[in-house]
């Protein structure tokens, strides 16, 4: 909550201002009218420790645009409709919609791609072993 606070500062809306953060949420629903989006899939019956793939493939996704010029966003908010994906995608019933990534050309002027979230220092969440 504390980073999407900041994030609502940083577009300039202020707490109280429930349209502009309903048109916000309602871009993200539009995946921010980026051109193109992948969704990505499991296979319902596989282990969860699957998801950790989808992360590093998600990771290689996102830098492999980047380095073509492209910008991604990583949407955990696609998995919240899966049933709407499914209808138009023509995702089967076995599959698990699990995120969904925007790809585009970013508009590197927009106040949100200014944004930068503060980060937990690595050792807040990591201990180091034998080293």
């Amino acid at each position: 909550r504390e980073v999407l606070g900041k994030m609502y500062d940083a577009l300039g809306i202020s707490r109280g201002e429930d349209d502009q953060r309903l048109y916000w949420h309602m871009n993200m629903d539009r995946f921010f009218d980026a051109p193109n989006l992948i969704v990505v899939c499991v296979e319902r019956s596989l282990a969860p420790w699957t998801l950790m793939d989808i992360g590093a493939i998600n990771c290689a996704i996102t830098l492999l645009a980047h380095s073509h010029g492209l910008g991604t966003c990583i949407m955990g908010r696609a998995a919240n409709y899966p049933e709407i994906l499914r209808g138009h995608l023509h995702i089967p019933d076995n599959k698990l919609v699990v995120i969904g990534m925007a790809i585009g050309h970013p508009d590197l002027d927009a106040a949100v791609n200014k944004f930068r979230a503060g980060r937990e220092p690595l050792d807040s969440f990591v201990t180091w072993h034998g080293m």
